[in-house]
């Protein structure tokens, strides 16, 4: 274990950091950056990823499809624990949208139905309504002094939880595998159009403005030292957000604009204390702001 993770430190400090992709631009953004300049336009406050609509994970394998091949094996260790994608906390998690702490254990394991893939022997999940309330809370606070700074008139409103983000699985090695602090396999978020209904609701939350401002908090979590699914050199602790956050013209229900962030940081410690978990929250949560900085209506 102490081989591997010492492993893991090197490869993090050579590791490239690649350039998050550019805001992407619907049909009408050139109508819509002017009219940031003198409209109103409505705020949806923050909602969680994993409170949106998602198409159900696969069920896991029978035991006797699964293979396990146990590491460091010891007479005394617990059975791994089973994440239950049938469970809205496991799959938040699976899906790489959960809002809370991790906790890992016990050294880690192989497990796959079709590849072998290492994983945590040991995963507690746990602080997810404190992490919750905190996260959106940070978000609303984060959209609304950015948008104040451009001077941006705006009008809150009630996010549309019915909306169901694109959830397209990133296909290939990514440079970061094997020593992310996140699980394999990888997906992007993407905005959908808004349906009929929606455009109609959210066209009447927004009191007839054309433009909806919708922040999706994809993750908010951190975690201590461990094997995240498919990671195969593990990570030392630390914390990771990612927001989506899109532009709707509710004229026609397209996405004007929208850009994804994304924040992590790895320390260089096994277990963190609770002020620890803190901190690594408030560094991401600066990341996520210099990128709001950047990027916002860009």
């Amino acid at each position: 274990m102490h081989l591997r993770l010492t492993l893991f430190a090197f490869l993090v400090a050579c590791a490239p950091k690649l350039p998050l992709p550019e805001p992407v631009h619907g049909g009408a953004w050139p109508i819509a950056k002017k009219a940031l300049r003198h409209e109103t336009i409505a705020v949806a406050k923050p909602v969680l990823a994993s409170e949106l609509p998602a198409t159900p994970l696969p069920d896991e394998p029978p035991p006797d499809a699964v293979s396990v091949l146990v590491e460091d094996v010891a007479d005394n260790l617990p059975e791994p624990t089973r994440l239950d994608p049938k469970d809205p906390r496991d799959a938040s998690f699976l899906r790489n949208e959960w809002a809370g702490n991790v906790r890992f254990g016990g050294g880690f394991v192989r497990l796959g139905s079709i590849g072998v893939e290492v994983r945590a022997r040991l995963v507690e999940l746990g602080q997810d309504p404190e992490y919750q309330t905190q996260g959106k809370t940070w978000l609303g606070r984060l959209v609304s002094e950015k948008l104040a700074d451009k001077k941006i008139v705006t009008l809150s409103v009630d996010p549309l939880t019915d909306l169901a983000p694109l959830r397209e699985k990133t296909r290939g090695r990514h440079p970061d595998d094997g020593h992310d602090n996140l699980n394999v396999p990888r997906t992007t978020l993407a905005p959908p159009s808004l349906t009929p209904d929606q455009r109609t609701t959210a066209k009447q939350r927004s009191e007839g403005h054309r433009w909806l401002l919708v922040p999706i908090l994809r993750n908010y979590y951190t975690h201590n030292a461990g094997w995240f699914l498919g990671q195969d050199y593990g990570s030392m602790s630390g914390g990771r957000t990612e927001v989506l956050l899109t532009l709707y013209d509710l004229d026609t229900g397209e996405p004007a604009w929208w850009m994804s962030t994304e924040a992590k940081t790895i320390e260089r410690t096994a277990s963190p204390s609770r002020t620890d978990l803190d901190t690594y929250l408030l560094t991401v949560e600066q990341m996520t702001a210099k990128q709001f900085d950047k990027r916002l209506f860009k």
